[in-house]
């Protein structure tokens, strides 16, 4: 019986080897050149040794290859839609492009990733978000413990009055109408929800070189307070900021912890500035120097409803030169995973594979010189960021960039 059952399982492995083998033969593949088109004019980039990503949307396979001299790079690809990402950065300069859902069909032969050549940027930058949430002892879901850290990844000490942040529309698993120049002219950003400002008339609020400022939607200990949550990981009380929304008569609010203005809401209905946990894109931005912020909001120009649609509701439009960080968080699942911002804001995506779980997404260092951390931005929070990190809210923690 033994040797009967022993048998039987080595000819179930030959037919799954088999139908497996069987199974890669029938999959259509297709040679496909990528090339990178980008302008190195005046920089010390150039378009050899660039690394492409291709991942295929349903989550089936991916790809990857280094480019040579001239930008270029064959690939044997699965037909299907793709996410293409490319990224290299050297000489204090970084290369980034990103083509969504692109189609790989049995016509395609050459396929132009579009990149973008900038600076790296050394100043103001998202260094963790805690969005995912956890679950409370009943099993509900808790997100009250949700967080943004913001750190000076330079050497000079730079001022936060005025600095705003906020949310783009639409959420990352929906088709953004906002893209489309005809309907969007000058493609600025639009944010959703609260615009949180940071107070100050222009040299009030320091932030010192290397050091980070803690915003916390409800700035309390999570873990111990009656109106947390044991199963939270964070004690959000020692919190710089936190972002009560009084409107809603209905937020939680710490008279210990100063709190962040908004200096405009498209809602009223939402008691706390939520992260959404199936993603949601984030930028933070200065306005022009010498805009008064309270005109700014007065002024119908800087508003619009959404394109293509009767609703009424005002989105903050904001000029993409303003913006000084951008994190576009996204689904896990690939096939949802919609691109929001524009490559030269953020050419990647990030996100948690684990959503009740306690975990945030993390930047990656790029340098640690005698205990300070310099952070690594590239404008690629697919090589910046990873996900699934335990939150450690005003603690630096080394991840690798290289």
């Amino acid at each position: 019986m033994r040797n009967f059952s022993v048998g039987l399982g080595l000819v179930l492995l030959l037919l799954a080897f088999l139908s497996s083998c069987i199974k890669d033969e029938l999959t259509p593949k297709k040679s496909v050149v990528f090339l990178i088109q980008a302008d190195t004019t005046n920089t010390l980039v150039g378009l050899e040794n660039i690394k492409i990503n291709a991942i295929e949307k349903s989550g089936t396979g991916s790809y990857s290859a280094i480019t040579d001299g001239n930008g270029m790079v064959k690939l044997q690809i699965t037909l299907g839609l793709y996410s293409v990402n490319v990224s290299k950065s050297n000489s204090g300069f970084v290369i980034n492009g990103n083509a969504d859902n692109l189609l790989i069909s049995a016509s395609t032969d050459t396929v132009i990733i579009k990149s973008t050549i900038k600076p790296i940027g050394q100043g103001l930058i998202f260094k963790e978000i805690y969005y995912s949430g956890c679950t409370t002892l009943t099993g509900g879901s808790y997100f009250s413990d949700q967080y943004v850290e913001i750190y000076n990844n330079s050497g000079d000490t730079i001022f936060l009055d005025g600095v705003c942040f906020g949310f783009i529309d639409p959420l990352s698993h929906q088709v953004s109408v906002w893209s489309d120049p005809a309907q969007n002219p000058g493609l600025r950003i639009p944010v959703t929800q609260m615009t949180w400002i940071f107070p100050g008339s222009g040299r009030q609020t320091p932030l010192l070189p290397h050091t980070s400022v803690l915003i916390a939607q409800d700035a309390i200990d999570h873990k111990t307070d009656i109106n947390g949550n044991p199963n939270s990981p964070v004690n959000l009380s020692n919190a710089d900021y936190e972002t009560y929304f009084d409107l809603s008569g209905k937020d939680l609010d710490n008279p210990a912890v100063p709190n962040l203005k908004y200096i405009f809401a498209n809602t009223k209905t939402t008691f706390d500035w939520v992260i959404a946990s199936t993603g949601q894109s984030l930028i933070m931005f200065r306005l022009p120097t010498g805009t008064d912020y309270q005109k700014f909001v007065q002024n119908q120009n800087n508003f619009s409803t959404k394109p293509g649609s009767s609703a009424t509701t005002q989105f903050l439009m904001v000029d993409k030169r303003w913006v000084l960080d951008a994190v576009e968080i996204v689904k896990l699942e690939p096939d949802k995973q919609i691109k929001q911002l524009p490559v030269d804001l953020d050419a990647g995506k990030v996100w948690c594979n684990q959503l009740k779980a306690g975990k945030c997404i993390r930047r990656r260092v790029s340098e640690l010189n005698n205990g300070v951390f310099t952070f690594a931005d590239t404008n690629n929070s697919l090589v910046d960021f990873v996900g699934d990190q335990d939150p450690s809210p005003k603690v630096n923690v080394f991840i690798d960039f290289n």
